[in-house]
């Protein structure tokens, strides 16, 4: 950026070794260019061919100054006001960077060899220094950008540098390295660096820069140069969500205050206990951010190192709160925050330090989180991991030392049955383990076999956790820590061919390429075989062969549109499904029917139609529903000794097409989702992946609404969740949905009352797999889904109350924007009417005709004589306007005025006048083709002021004497 004659403007260097201006008011290439050939013309001549423009540096203090660096080593020093070459710079290296000092007596040049050189700028003939190479003096990495800063500190400057570590050994890490007299750091990031600047302070030659912010390809980085170990901030905003992959996701909604509060207290605690951390502000400024009306909700998110992150979900904001880590208490897992302190300077050469967020590497993958719970009232969280792993946290004021983790052990498959685990071991738990106060693990439940978590469900009233794997499910009290109940959905004949098929599967790479390549052999065989010359008819099929004694399944007729019908007329047809099978033998986990989809909590009617009692249900992969009895534990007032609550069968449901079930809740007779003892009658909604469907309790009896929609639309469902909207202009009034994302990327939106659709629309592609599948549904009928390679979140709202939309303001600095009223002036003086007996007198403030809602006229900056006529205010049939070559404007406008006259009720008569109005305006530019924006402002004000007047002389012709009565309308 340069000021060049008033004008700031943006300096391009192209390949060609020209330099071009961009004005960055009107985004438009001004008429400032530096040619290559005129700048090389005093260069010895095997330097002619300079090269492109690598480096462009302009001097703040005396704008006239520029340097141009050319890639083959040529360095010019030009002025921009006499256009004149003061000096040359012959480097001798590729050039990369160059930077200004403060003194404007000196500069710095950086170059592929990993070396920078200080030059005089009045002495060209050498340079001031040796050429320095930081880290040499082996062959380094090229500084691909480096900047030269004064401290407050007398001869105490810094030096700000990327790249240039040994091209051998630290070739392939990201770096930006800083160094001062008596202190150098190389800040090692995980991903590339784009770009750095640092946050000035001073003015003049003292710069005194403060912050040094470094952009890389996953994050943005912040340090803090006044920090004396130059720690890191914390990030108000741009936190990578991606620092590790996304696994889980879970959104609450409403979460109690003090949780809320003592999550932000112990996240911002967290951040101090960091090795390398500044407690001091965020040195960026910009917008103020509304928070007055912000939502408590949280978004939990897990990962695949076993990180648990807590997100602010209730403003635009995403704010990162806390993190806690599923890993710790597990052997193999190292704590980055409770990583060993390293040794001062000098210890290690390069002085790496690691800095930034973003890890996409785990330690083991069993760590990876599955599933993730969090209960809005007590804060209590639930953990599942990939080997069978489901923690609860709870949350503690004081820290905490644990000798020994309490483990529970939940054996799913019997150890009667011949079943073999084939997959991972489960992991084992670290002992002599200390916490910190906040999140704090109480359990561990380890299922056998070690299989995926693949739900998770907490009832903290009753202390419960129920944990589901792709072989059944367990409910365990976490309190007591005991198990109280666990099933295997799979029968001892149905593991065996599971087995079976997993040991067929697990083929050696050998064996599967041989394979691989034997059926290409016979697929270019067979292709050949069924060309169209070697084809033969086929024969009809006899009607006595065997053939015909398992008919093949014909497709559904499909209904024909006539032309005389009408589209309200036509029905949609429903498409056949067919029953899925009860098993498939392959070796993969996620296509067992026994597979847990759904876990879920209600107190409702299942025993009786009288009494309200808590219910365990299950949905698995199959189509299938199970509903438990809970009785609540009793206690002895004698002893003090609680027993535990006792679960058994209670119901079963089956769908026909065999299903999985994503979705499941109670609803009460306001459609409303269970949350307490609610009266009767109850009823369970069920959503599969291909309907909804709905069953009274406790009988259990099909509702007689229900919605197919892989039959109607052919497209499947992803993600469920029942929802609340409120009206927009009552609170008051509200109505209970069920929102889903199926698998085309489209979001529905179906009425908890009688399952019909009210919604339907497109929330992302079909193709973005990944985002569909990330998608998490809020209670408040949002949805938010990965998008951008799973680095932000995009939120959707299906709602317009709850709709999240930014609320901020913009300071700026007084004096910045001119006021509004500068860009309207009034009228030249050559203004005159005709045919009209009241001219527009002086007396009328613009600031009046500008007030008047029915005047308002804006027109844009770039608008010329023939499409202002676009702009003009209602009202006004035509304007013509004409430009002389004195560059006078005339207006010309045409107003049609129609007059009823009644008496009585009845017409009388209808009168039609059309009046013209004239107005010059001296442009003052006769050569000019285009108006200013000061000239279309006076345009658009008269143009106001005369349907003003018209408007008000239309008012005065409506009063006429006896009982008639005139309307005026223009």
């Amino acid at each position: 950026m340069q000021n060049i004659n008033g004008i700031h403007q943006l300096l391009v260097g192209t390949e060609t070794g020209n330099v071009y201006a961009l004005d960055t008011k009107s985004l438009d290439m001004t008429d400032f260019i530096i040619y290559q050939d005129t700048v090389i013309q005093s260069v010895p001549e095997d330097l002619k061919n300079a090269g492109q423009v690598e480096a462009l540096a302009a001097y703040q203090g005396d704008e006239s100054k520029l340097l141009i660096g050319f890639n083959r080593g040529l360095i010019v020093l030009y002025d921009t006001q006499t256009h004149t070459v003061k000096h040359t710079y012959i480097t001798g290296q590729t050039l990369e960077s160059i930077h200004w000092h403060a003194d404007g007596k000196k500069f710095v040049s950086a170059h592929n060899d990993g070396s920078y050189i200080v030059w005089s700028v009045e002495d060209n003939s050498k340079p001031m220094l040796s050429p320095n190479i930081p880290f040499g003096p082996f062959p380094c990495m090229p500084i691909k950008k480096i900047v030269w800063k004064t401290t407050a500190v007398r001869d105490d400057e810094l030096m700000v540098f990327c790249g240039g570590m040994p091209r051998a050994s630290y070739g392939d890490r990201f770096t930006v390295s800083a160094q001062r007299k008596e202190q150098q750091v190389v800040f090692d990031f995980s991903s590339k660096v784009i770009d750095f600047v640092t946050v000035d302070e001073g003015d003049g030659d003292m710069e005194d820069p403060s912050s040094l912010v470094v952009l890389c390809e996953e994050e943005l980085v912040a340090i803090d140069l006044r920090d004396s170990k130059w720690g890191a901030y914390r990030l108000p905003y741009f936190f990578p969500i991606h620092s590790s992959p996304v696994t889980a996701a879970f959104h609450v909604a409403d979460v109690a205050d003090a949780v809320y509060d003592t999550i932000e207290r112990l996240g911002e605690q967290q951040h101090g206990r960091r090795q390398f951390a500044s407690t001091n502000q965020w040195p960026i400024a910009g917008g103020v951010v509304d928070d007055s009306a912000l939502r408590k909700d949280i978004i939990v998110t897990g990962h695949e190192d076993g990180s648990v992150k807590f997100w602010t979900a209730g403003s635009v904001r995403m704010k990162h709160l806390l993190t806690v880590s599923s890993a710790k208490q597990f052997e193999g897992f190292v704590d980055p925050l409770e990583a060993p302190a390293e040794d001062e300077e000098g210890a290690e050469w390069p002085p790496f330090r690691k800095v930034g967020l973003y890890d996409p590497f785990s330690d083991d993958p069993r760590f990876s989180v599955q599933r993730v719970f969090l209960d809005a009232k007590t804060g209590t969280l639930a953990v599942g991991g990939s080997a069978g792993q489901t923690v609860i946290f709870n949350l503690a004021d004081e820290e905490k030392s644990i000798p020994e983790m309490s483990v529970v052990d939940v054996a799913i498959v019997s150890e009667d049955v011949n079943f073999v685990w084939k997959g991972h071991k489960k992991l084992n738990v670290e002992k002599n383990l200390h916490f910190t106060n906040g999140y704090q693990p109480l359990l561990v439940v380890q299922t056998d076999p070690p299989a995926s978590v693949t739900s998770v469900c907490v009832q903290t009233e009753l202390s419960l956790v129920a944990v589901g794997t792709a072989y059944g499910y367990a409910l365990c009290d976490y309190a007591k820590k005991a198990v109280i109940f666990s099933k295997c959905l799979l029968s001892a004949d149905e593991l065996a061919v599971h087995n079976a098929s997993a040991m067929e599967g697990a083929m050696t790479r050998f064996k599967s390429f041989k394979k691989s390549i034997r059926d290409s052999f016979r697929r270019r065989r067979r292709r050949g075989a069924d060309s169209p010359s070697k084809k033969s008819p086929t024969p009809e099929p006899d009607a006595g062969s065997k053939s015909s004694s398992s008919p093949k399944k014909q497709p559904s007729p499909r209904r024909v549109r006539q032309d005389n019908e009408d589209d309200d007329e036509i029905k949609p047809v429903e498409r056949a499904i067919e029953a899925r099978s009860d098993f498939k033998p392959t070796g993969s986990s996620d296509a067992l029917p026994s597979l847990v989809r759904i876990l879920y909590f209600a107190d409702t009617f299942i025993a009786s139609p009288t009494a309200q009692t808590p219910t365990f249900w299950v949905g698995t992969n199959g189509g299938r529903v199970i509903a438990h009895l809970i009785t609540p534990p009793k206690t002895s007032e004698a002893d003090e000794i609680w027993s535990l609550a006792q679960c058994q069968l209670a119901k079963e449901i089956q769908l026909r097409h065999g299903a999985p079930v994503l979705g499941l809740a109670v609803v009460g007779m306001d459609d409303a989702v269970i949350t307490k003892s609610t009266p009767g009658p109850h009823r369970v909604v069920i959503c599969s992946e291909e309907q909804i469907k709905s069953f009274s309790l406790p009988a259990l009896k099909p509702g007689k609404h229900k919605f197919k929609l892989t039959g109607l639309d052919g497209s499947r469902i992803r993600k469920v969740q029942f929802a609340k909207l409120q009206s927009v202009y009552d609170d008051t009034k509200y109505e209970h949905f069920i929102i889903l994302v199926t698998n085309l990327g489209e979001v529905n939106a179906f009425s908890v009352h009688n399952f019909r659709r009210y919604m339907k629309a497109t929330m992302t592609k079909q193709t973005d797999v990944h985002g569909i599948l990330s998608t998490v549904l809020t209670s408040r009928g949002e949805a938010l889904y990965l998008g951008s390679r799973g680095c932000e979140w995009q939120r959707v709202a299906v709602g317009a109350k709850n709709f999240v939309q930014p609320a901020f303001k913009l300071e700026l600095p007084e004096g910045c924007r001119p006021p509004p009223a500068a860009a309207q002036s009034t009228l030249s003086p050559s203004f005159s009417t005709s045919n009209r007996n009241s001219a527009i007198s002086g007396e009328q403030s613009d600031a009046g005709v500008m007030n008047d809602t029915n005047n308002s006229s804006t027109l844009p900056s770039d608008a010329t004589m023939d499409s202002i006529r676009d702009y003009t205010s209602n009202g006004i049939e035509t304007v013509q306007m004409q430009s002389s070559s004195e560059g006078v404007v005339t207006i010309t406008t045409k107003v049609t005025k129609t007059t009823t006259h009644e008496n009585n009720g009845s017409l009388v008569s209808v009168e039609k006048k059309q009046e013209t109005t004239t107005a010059t305006l001296s442009n003052g530019n006769a050569d000019q083709k285009e108006l200013t924006s000061k000239e279309l402002g006076e345009i658009s004000n008269e143009i106001c002021k005369m349907k003003k007047m018209t408007t008000s002389e239309e008012k005065d012709a409506v009063k006429v004497n006896g009982n008639g009565h005139d309307n005026a309308s223009e």
